[in-house]
């Protein structure tokens, strides 16, 4: 009897240790993310005014002074600088934001779709990794459907706002993604948000042909009313995280681009 009860103190004191472990892994793993996003945004020279959160109360503001008005989204990117970006790492493709929440990362492409799913942007250990493009993707998303890859964190970060696509408000504050490449500043609008199979014909690679077949597929599984139907020859981009219930299914969000004469030079 007693050396049941040991035996079961034993397992149980495991179970707590290994618990305190990925606790601390992830925390850790936060951690390296947050410094190696903020040396990103410093390093591409994002403006202090980028996506500003809580406004300066009257009271702390110089009365002789009006404050600054704030930069566009795309004043605010068309300054991000890649190739100081790309001296650190050369895998950087462009950079992402949905402004007014967490979404403001590099964008990377590795050799495969693993090594950056553990690691940070600039080559970090990190069980938060990096937003990056499908290793087949064209690194200049001229592609016809170009994938995105995210994980959904606990602390927010990351891809996690996606999630919130699920409501018509958030899709009405947030109806655009911002794409920085070489070529310029991008908007593409949101038509789309639903649960995808990994199987299905999102995360195929071929699609020549069968354009419509995708863009029917995300519609109809659609979970909100967006009010955009891209046509078969726009670019599409799909972002692509975890669900939290399993890795059969993925969450997506789909966008077309814009008309391309809203697009604006970046640096």
């Amino acid at each position: 009897m007693k050396r049941g009860l040991r035996v079961l103190q034993l397992c149980l004191l495991a179970v707590v240790l290994i618990g305190l472990f990925l606790i601390v892994r992830q925390t850790k793993g936060e951690q390296t993310s947050s410094q190696s996003n903020t040396q990103a945004a410093q390093i591409a020279g994002l403006p202090d005014r980028a996506f500003p959160a809580a406004s300066t109360p009257e009271s702390a503001q110089p009365s002789q002074e009006a404050p600054e008005a704030p930069l566009s989204a795309e004043e605010t990117l068309a300054q991000i600088d890649l190739q100081a970006l790309r001296e650190v790492n050369p895998d950087v493709v462009g950079w992402i934001a949905l402004p007014g929440t967490e979404i403001s990362y590099p964008v990377v492409q590795g050799t495969d779709n693993d090594y950056y799913l553990a690691h940070t942007w600039d080559g970090e250990n990190s069980s938060c990794g990096a937003i990056f493009l499908d290793c087949g993707a064209s690194a200049d998303f001229s592609g016809f459907h170009t994938l995105v890859y995210g994980h959904r964190m606990r602390n927010g970060t990351m891809f996690t706002a996606l999630k919130d696509y699920r409501s018509a408000e958030f899709l009405r504050e947030h109806p655009s993604v911002y794409l920085v490449l070489d070529s310029g500043v991008y908007r593409y609008d949101v038509f789309s948000a639903r649960e995808a199979d990994t199987m299905g014909i999102v995360y195929e690679k071929n699609l020549e042909g069968r354009e419509d077949a995708l863009l029917q597929d995300c519609l109809e599984g659609s979970v909100i009313d967006t009010g955009v139907t891209p046509q078969a020859a726009d670019p599409i981009l799909t972002l692509s995280t975890c669900t939290g219930t399993g890795y059969a299914r993925r969450w997506t969000v789909h966008a077309v681009l814009a008309d391309s004469s809203e697009t604006s030079d970046a640096g």
